[in-house]
């Protein structure tokens, strides 16, 4: 008998983390220049958001390879969570400073492509287990992370208008512990060799 439900949630996870990114990357910016009003300090922001995506490429296969793949999907969506909630938790109680949040914006986005590495590394042991061809699973997933990617901004955009900056980023941390336990829920642990 197959087993679909990994391969969904592996789906659902995938949506839901890389649609929270790009909320985040409304969201954050946003936040900055409404607190701030200035451009400056909110393109710095958008660099801090950018500049770990580009490192953690270097060395992003290794944190894979260390922690493994589903481990490294769980770690990264919790750091996002962790990150991107901590904003408007230190906005609302102590005050933020901005180079808190810049540390933030960095430490949220650095786990960010090893943690697409390792769903898309789990990937192919949950097709075989739902016994689904891999070329529709392929193209499904493509589907969704494009799709992901360009619904996520205009969903920033909703949710900053309808609830505010750090209204959107609590609704954004919350994301991502759902994508972690989306994970940790339904996909197996690979099995040793």
């Amino acid at each position: 008998m197959p087993r679909r439900a990994p391969l969904y949630a592996l789906y659902a996870a995938d949506t839901i983390s890389l649609s929270g990114n790009a909320v985040a990357q409304i969201a954050i910016p946003w936040f900055v220049l409404t607190e701030t009003g200035s451009a400056t300090l909110t393109a710095l922001v958008v660099f801090f958001n950018f500049l770990p995506i580009v490192l953690s490429a270097f060395f992003g296969g290794v944190v894979v390879d260390r922690l493994g793949f589903r481990t490294t999907s769980v770690v990264a969506d919790l750091a996002s969570s962790a990150a991107v909630a901590a904003i408007p938790l230190l906005h609302t109680t102590v005050g933020i400073e901005i180079w808190q949040l810049m540390a933030l914006v960095f430490v949220g986005a650095l786990l960010d492509a090893p943690g697409a590495t390792a769903r898309a590394a789990l990937f192919p042991d949950v097709v075989e287990l739902a016994e689904v061809p891999m070329e529709r699973a392929s193209g499904f997933r493509s589907g969704i992370q494009q799709g992901s990617q360009l619904v996520g901004a205009p969903l920033g955009g909703v949710l900053v208008a309808a609830f505010g900056a750090t209204g959107a980023l609590w609704l954004d941390a919350a994301s991502f512990l759902v994508s972690a336990a989306l994970i940790v829920v339904f996909v197996a642990r690979p099995q040793a060799a």
